[in-house]
């Protein structure tokens, strides 16, 4: 049986969330062929003169999501932590008014943490302190406003979806992760390092079939 429509979430632009009364609007039915328009890559799916195979294949790596994750769900944070994005500066307030400067990028927040917000729109922007007690200014979706190391010929969000960049990224975001969870078994079993085992290991569940 061949599906003709499936469900999306709204967007302003492919990686642009849409808001609506302070919220995110929830995932609609759409046909296929707008949900590909949403996530960027309908004029990849319209190239007849490529195999079917060869336009999924690009599919993969350049779809953009309504938070702007990258391909294999890559996002800002990840690959600054791989090294291969530099995120902006900039100056902000933390919520205890003190005004400090670091870097601006889109984080998931954890439900249970003391920063956690929920977006009201897409310049929306939260400060969060990290597991290193440095301050971030969390934006509601991955912008990529910021620049490229260039670690293996990566320089821009473009060569980011490029499927053989897309893996050598999520091979290292794989890799990053493992030395994560190797440090956390070494150190000790506080409640705060069962909770990032957990959130790895699902990780590691979904990203396993494409390393």
């Amino acid at each position: 049986m061949l599906f003709r429509s499936t469900t999306s979430w709204k967007v302003k632009s492919p990686g642009v969330p849409f808001f609506e009364d302070g919220k995110l609007k929830p995932p609609e039915p759409v046909s296929y062929r707008e949900y590909f328009r949403r996530i960027g890559v309908d004029k990849i799916y319209s190239d007849e003169s490529l195999p079917i195979h060869e336009r999924f294949k690009l599919m993969q790596c350049a779809s953009t999501d309504h938070l702007g994750f990258v391909g294999y769900q890559v996002g800002e944070f990840t690959a600054i932590q791989t090294g291969y994005y530099i995120p902006p500066i900039k100056e902000f307030k933390t919520p205890t008014g003190e005004r400090v400067s670091g870097p601006c990028c889109h984080v998931v927040i954890p439900v249970d943490s003391p920063y956690y917000h929920e977006f009201t729109s897409e310049d929306d922007a939260v400060p969060f302190r990290s597991n290193d007690n440095r301050w971030v200014l969390v934006t509601a979706y991955n912008k990529w406003e910021g620049g490229w190391t260039g670690k293996h010929g990566i320089k821009s969000l473009e060569d980011l979806r490029k499927p053989e960049n897309g893996k050598r990224v999520i091979t290292d975001v794989v890799a990053h992760n493992m030395n994560a969870l190797i440090r956390i078994v070494k150190r000790g079993n506080k409640k705060s390092d069962r909770e990032t085992l957990r959130r790895v290991g699902e990780f590691l569940r979904v990203a396993a079939p494409w390393t």
